[in-house]
């Protein structure tokens, strides 16, 4: 389940960080609770699913999905990322075939399959680095990456997490 910045109702699924793409200094992902040896270990388990038995996960996320009431918020990787085709697509066929659920991410990939997964109704994903910068960070760092891709025309999601303290990823 989800976390104080998420909001308690989120589900999650992680993989450890081996399959982002980059090891970002401060990374959360690096502390706190990401660091129990419990958490670790099914972090490490849910890696390897991924990688080695992707048609059982899918098969076994599924399961849990249809558990899930309409409207339930998914968020795919508080830690790990996007690391193949095949395992995009998983989730982007996951995402299709649940429309009643929201699904949500954040990325560091740069697959252009990830567009085809955002048009998606019930999905979203934010782009962790738009261009060679980070869309995360404090509330005046944000405001002003928001202004200048704004006004170039450009269309993203922006990180709005900082900019107070009742911002939740949540809704």
């Amino acid at each position: 389940v989800g976390n104080s910045k998420t909001g308690a109702a989120v589900r999650t699924w992680s993989m450890n960080q081996t399959t982002c793409p980059c090891h970002c200094k401060g990374c959360y992902a690096d502390s706190g609770c990401y660091q129990f040896a419990g958490v670790k270990a099914s972090l490490a388990k849910n890696t390897e699913l991924a990688m080695q038995h992707l048609e059982f996960l899918n098969k076994a996320l599924r399961a849990q999905l249809d558990t899930f009431i309409a409207g339930t918020e998914i968020r795919i990787h508080a830690v790990g990322d996007f690391f193949s085709y095949d395992y995009l697509s998983m989730w982007h066929d996951i995402a299709r075939d649940y429309p009643d659920l929201i699904f949500w991410t954040y990325t560091k990939q740069g697959f252009k399959s990830l567009a085809k997964f955002d048009a998606l109704e019930n999905a979203n994903i934010v782009k962790s680095i738009i261009g060679r910068r980070v869309n995360y960070g404090k509330a005046a760092y944000i405001i002003a990456l928001y202004t200048e891709l704004k006004a170039a025309g450009e269309s993203v999601y922006i990180c709005r997490c900082g900019i107070d303290a009742n911002q939740h990823c949540s809704g």
